[in-house]
């Protein structure tokens, strides 16, 4: 199968000096504190993202000749350069004239070395419908008539197109400290008329315009190092090189020139001895911030930058590539070694630190200074991964910390123990349980409680405790779905001396078998307890349901003799469990009111019961046709 790692974007919006950069940041540091200062103070700057939608920034014009009720410049979400953009979109010119939609700026005086600076593009990179883009200045006024200038002009295949972060720089030395105004004007030739009745709607080209700058040029340079991709998935050493570790993002700033990169540096001091990092492998995918990988066949869809053999605690990969302006991603993997012996839990870890990069030939330490990710490694298939080799539990006094991983855990649909866990949220009419299980098995010594914590497990969990028949005694979804403590937890079960329980752990995914339903490694906090007052077998009191027959809801009454965990079972006349309903933990010796929903039930006999008692006793209710409801 393949996997694909998509990772969020973030940027660094300032530079930092403080005790957590480590060696030679400062002086980094203090240079981009000076690079972006100049940034910051530009003689003007315009991004558009605090205009609203289908207007223009305050203090700006446009103007719209010859062309028919379209669109003039607005601003839009296309967002290419930036989150928000400036667009001359489609609109036909009258017949035999030039459609002409005009941007204008405010008043703008020139300093010392300005120049005009902007990110821009076409739409349809690779044809010429005829249009022309334009910079007009005005030494006068805004008005249309005074723009008399042409700074430059750019035909279709001269411009750059969106797909191309390229920026365009216009020197502006002639209006040193002259007060202008600038014009930005979309020519289009294109009328709406059509001889090509496949083509009854002739194309046009849209311009996008971002970013718009007067200031000195600055030169293309490393701006920011760090890790934004970190992962603590498990490694099967069998894929391991095609499993990444860490993902780093190298930052440039600038608008002309180039910034090499030549070699970035990592520490590995959190990998355990008993994994031998044979390798390790750089990849790029430029400015793209995904990267897919196929582990079956052991296939990167991206090119190698370098690598480094047997690189030890500390090394650096060396290669070269020409940066692109902002975001450039890079993404770290190993090939691993290690005896299957050692790969029990607690698992032994790998991890990777990015410690440096050199840019244009000077070594610049990382913006951050964290440990990026720790990956456990781990045996290639779960030892408890099928039912008949669950994990025996011996009795303990205390807790226990028992520990598995669930990633590649097969479904065995086929033997009935692993249905779908009732607790799980449906959707699209599945329960959300990927049926990656791994099992525990526990026999109670004496009649007890007990407990099963998954909270410090990596991953959004399920846990059921079965019985040996497969039914679902408890199950439990999320500790707090609001707090996004997404584990799960069954407290204070009951169990009868000689009881035997499963303790079933899956991920929540969308379907049985789902590729990408939550995995990771399992901890498994244990407790079995004898407190006061629990002794003998767990037994109940049930009384008769009413209304029976049944209207789509009955109720029954219920005594515990001592706390459980209550699940109400529905079987049909041969058996079949048809419903389940969890009423939670109830406590011992008080009469419990329940409504039991059969709405969804076909009309016809059912028995009604308690899961996870020695009592069979179970009462009879008769569901009436949903005519007669």
């Amino acid at each position: 199968m393949d996997r694909i790692f998509t990772v969020s974007l973030f940027r660094v919006g300032r530079c930092r000096i403080g005790g957590e950069f480590r060696k030679g940041f400062l002086v980094m540091a203090l240079w981009c504190g000076l690079f972006q200062a100049q940034a910051q103070d530009p003689t003007f700057y315009e991004t558009f993202d605090s205009t609203p939608m289908g207007e223009v920034p305050e203090g700006w014009r446009t103007y719209s000749l010859n062309g028919d009720r379209g669109n003039n410049w607005v601003r839009s979400v296309y967002g290419f350069f930036g989150p928000k953009v400036m667009t001359s979109g489609v609109e036909y010119a009258l017949p035999g004239k030039i459609d002409e939609d005009w941007l204008v700026t405010p008043q703008i005086t020139p300093q010392e070395n300005d120049f005009l600076i902007f990110d821009s593009g076409q739409e349809f990179v690779w044809d010429d419908w005829g249009s022309t883009f334009e910079i007009w200045i005005s030494t006068k006024t805004d008005n249309r008539a005074d723009f008399t200038e042409l700074l430059k002009s750019y035909t279709e295949p001269e411009f750059p197109g969106y797909l191309y972060s390229e920026r365009l720089l216009l020197d502006l030395a002639a209006y040193k400290d002259t007060p202008i105004y600038i014009a930005f004007v979309h020519k289009n030739p294109v009328t709406g008329e059509s001889t090509d009745p496949d083509n009854p709607e002739p194309p046009v080209e849209n311009w996008y315009l971002d970013n718009v700058w007067v200031r000195p040029v600055q030169p293309m340079d490393y701006s920011a190092g760090e890790i934004f991709g970190s992962f603590d998935n498990v490694i099967r050493v069998v894929q391991s090189r095609t499993t990444v570790i860490i993902s780093v993002v190298v930052r440039t700033a600038g608008d002309n020139g180039s910034a090499d990169i030549s070699a970035l540096s990592f520490t590995t001091a959190g990998s355990s001895p008993k994994v031998k990092i044979k390798e390790a492998s750089l990849y790029t995918t430029y400015g793209d911030s995904f990267l897919s990988t196929n582990e079956d066949t052991g296939e990167i869809y991206a090119d190698l930058f370098g690598s480094v053999t047997d690189p030890g605690d500390a090394f650096t990969i060396e290669g070269f590539q020409n940066l692109g302006r902002g975001d450039n991603y890079f993404w770290l993997m190993y090939t691993l070694e290690a005896d299957d012996a050692v790969l029990t839990y607690p698992y032994p870890e790998v991890d990777a630190t990015f410690e440096s990069v050199v840019v244009n030939n000077v070594e610049h330490a990382t913006t951050l200074s964290t440990t990026a990710a720790t990956h456990p490694v781990v045996p290639d298939a779960p030892v408890n991964d099928n039912y008949a080799d669950a994990i025996d539990i011996a009795p303990a006094t205390g807790t226990v910390r028992l520990g598995s991983y669930n990633y590649k855990a097969t479904v065995e649909a086929g033997i009935g123990v692993e249905r779908l866990a009732y607790c799980a949220t449906p959707i699209y009419q599945s329960a959300m349980d990927g049926c990656n299980s791994v099992w525990w098995h526990f026999k109670a010594p004496s009649a007890g409680l007990i407990t099963a914590d998954l909270s410090t497990s990596s991953f959004n969990t399920l846990l059921l405790i079965q019985d040996e028949k497969g039914d679902q005694l408890a199950c439990s979804k999320d500790i707090d779905e609001s707090a996004l403590v997404l584990q799960s937890r069954i407290s204070n079960f009951p169990v009868a001396e000689g009881q035997e329980l499963y303790i079933r752990v899956t991920g929540e995914g969308g379907f049985p078998e789902d590729p990408n339903a939550a995995s990771g490694v399992v901890n498994l906090d244990f407790t079995f307890e004898v407190p006061l007052g629990v002794e003998g077998p767990f037994s109940y009191e049930l009384s008769e349901l009413y209304p029976n027959p049944g209207n789509g809801k009955v109720n029954v009454d219920l005594v515990l003799h001592r706390p459980a965990n209550v699940v109400l079972e529905v079987t049909n006349l041969m058996g079949q469990t048809v419903q389940v309903q969890d009423e939670g933990f109830l406590n011992a010796g008080k009469y419990e009111h329940v409504t039991l929903d059969v709405t969804a039930l076909p009309a016809g006999p059912y028995f009604v019961r308690m899961r996870g008692s020695s009592n069979t006793a179970h009462k009879l209710i008769v569901v009436n046709d949903a005519d007669a409801r």
